[in-house]
């Protein structure tokens, strides 16, 4: 056994470890198994929040994207991400509340109540359950892949033993399990994300080849491929698609209070603006030590940056930071489909632990399976598929909670075409010169409203319906929307950058806005109480 397959072992055996502490006596009901016993909160439901989040993608995708696209994408994920946390105040505090007091543990139990549609919400759950199967799927091939580079392993048992883990000990302690895991994979990937970065970063500048960089400095992406419109596209898009990933959601309905969401909502963006600058920074500064990679190949990256500036012992240290960030998506995930497929396809009297643990297994060796079958690079897979249409569920769920004029007629329709716009958009067809979130978005509106008026021309008697004004005020809209317009920084694009300590000047800004925001959501919101 080489030191490097010896130093993952022992990562993956402490995950083991630390999923085990859960009692068995404490999870004796499905609330305990799938949502904690909604008991979530302070600096656990954010630690939990922000390591579920940040998969494979995040170390792999984004400094893979930092390679071929350049800082350009840093602002779009790191401030983008950031401002999308107000999603967890303005949705995930009315889904909070909803959940407490009707005891729902799906988000598929939202649709249902608000538009008395059965039907509705298991096409609903049935989509959910289609798109994240293959994200489960990305999350076990990337594990698979790391294990197989440093242990020898073939590619199938490395795979089987990443989803083996994962399965172990959420089969134990469901949401506990989780969570507690959570958070010692969030601090590693931190931790080893800086060291990596740091490195990298000191290699490059060694090398001396900083004009190099010319190209991955501009505010519009190398050659020019993400202009002003694709950072307005992806802002949108994180704030529809985030909260409706089934592991995001699942945390609405297991947070202890209200005031835990905001704090969590405050410390998202510091993460994500310093996290992203990492991870994005790698590739960057990689391309000057290991260039002329493929897209394909760029998604390796941090590992081989880290090979040619840090020798043998680097890699295996940083390859831990991968597989924190990857086990920390797929337990989550696992957990919350499963949830989805009980609580939607399972008879009420067979609605029990033992069945919702069946369905863990049956999730993981999907996962297991698809994970067999090659995708294409972990960014183009869910740019072009994943978050879209996560993104295209969105609409039924923020026009029905604040609007009584939506009917189930109209929800179907919305629903059914922003996918059926996926599907278009991802064998090849594009809406012109418009980005396809905003063209998608336009469409599902214009379905909603003229559906509105064409079936539901007088307001639903539902309490399902919230006022927006009972989340955010007019001051505090203005707070937010300003804030947002400052970030829209089109004075850096189409000039050179002024560089500090090598990286440009608009990186820094996004960085800053990112703090400022999290500032501004804990002042704005500070007095709100359970």
């Amino acid at each position: 056994m080489t030191i490097s397959f010896f130093i993952l072992l022992v990562f993956i055996a402490a995950n083991l470890i630390v999923g085990a502490l859960v009692p068995m006596r404490d999870i004796t009901n499905k609330e305990q198994f799938t949502l904690a016993g909604r008991s979530l909160g302070g600096l656990l439901l954010f630690a939990t929040m922000a390591a579920t989040n940040f998969s494979a993608f995040t170390i792999f995708g984004l400094s893979g994207a930092g390679y071929r696209i350049g800082w350009a994408y840093y602002p779009a994920m790191a401030f983008g991400t950031g401002f999308m946390a107000l999603s967890f105040i303005v949705f995930g505090i009315p889904m909070y509340r909803f959940a407490k007091k009707h005891g729902w543990i799906s988000p598929a139990q939202f649709i249902e109540a608000r538009y008395k549609s059965k039907t509705l919400s298991n096409i609903y759950a049935i989509l959910i359950i289609l798109i994240t199967i293959p994200y489960v799927a990305i999350q076990a091939r990337s594990g698979g892949t790391l294990i197989q580079s440093v242990s020898g392993l073939p590619y199938e048992a490395s795979v089987a033993l990443i989803v083996l883990v994962v399965t172990l000990y959420v089969l134990r302690g469901g949401m506990k399990s989780v969570v507690y895991t959570d958070v010692l994979q969030l601090l590693v990937f931190l931790s080893l994300s800086a060291v990596g970065f740091f490195i990298i970063y000191m290699g490059s500048r060694k090398a001396g080849l900083q004009t190099a960089l010319q190209a991955l400095q501009n505010r519009s992406g190398n050659n020019n491929i993400f202009p002003f419109t694709s950072y307005i596209s992806m802002i949108l898009l994180w704030f529809l698609a985030d909260p409706m990933f089934p592991q995001l959601f699942q945390r609405f309905f297991s947070a202890r209070d209200e005031r835990s969401l905001i704090k969590t909502a405050a410390l998202y963006p510091l993460v994500t603006g310093v996290l992203f600058f990492m991870t994005i920074g790698v590739g960057v500064f990689g391309s000057l030590l290991v260039p002329n990679l493929s897209a394909a190949e760029s998604d390796h990256i941090f590992m081989r940056a880290a090979a040619a500036v840090g020798g043998k012992w680097l890699p295996p240290l940083l390859s831990i930071a991968g597989l924190a960030a990857l086990l920390s998506t797929l337990d989550s995930q696992l957990l919350s489909v499963s949830t989805i497929c009980v609580e939607a396809f399972v008879p009420g009297d067979l609605k029990n632990l033992r069945i919702e643990r069946i369905v863990v297994f049956v999730i993981a060796l999907l996962g297991y399976l698809g994970a067999l079958f090659p995708i294409k690079t972990i960014l183009d897979f869910l740019s072009s598929t994943a978050f879209p249409a996560y993104a295209a569920v969105a609409p039924i769920f923020f026009i029905g909670l604040f609007s009584h004029r939506i009917g189930k007629r109209s929800a179907f329709l919305a629903l059914i075409a922003g996918l059926g716009l996926v599907v278009m958009q991802f064998f090849g067809w594009k809406p012109g010169a418009v980005p396809t979130v905003v063209f998608n978005l336009a469409v599902q509106l214009g379905l909603l409203w003229g559906g509105a008026l064409l079936w539901d021309r007088h307001r639903l008697a539902t309490s399902f319906v919230v006022p927006f004004t009972s989340l955010m005020s007019s001051r505090q809209v203005l707070v937010f929307l300003g804030i947002l317009i400052f970030s829209f920084d089109i004075w850096n694009y189409g000039r050179n950058p002024v560089l500090f300590l090598g990286i440009p000047g608009f990186v820094w800004y996004s960085l800053f806005l990112c703090v400022f925001l999290s500032i501004a959501i804990l002042v704005q919101f500070k007095k709100i109480k359970d």
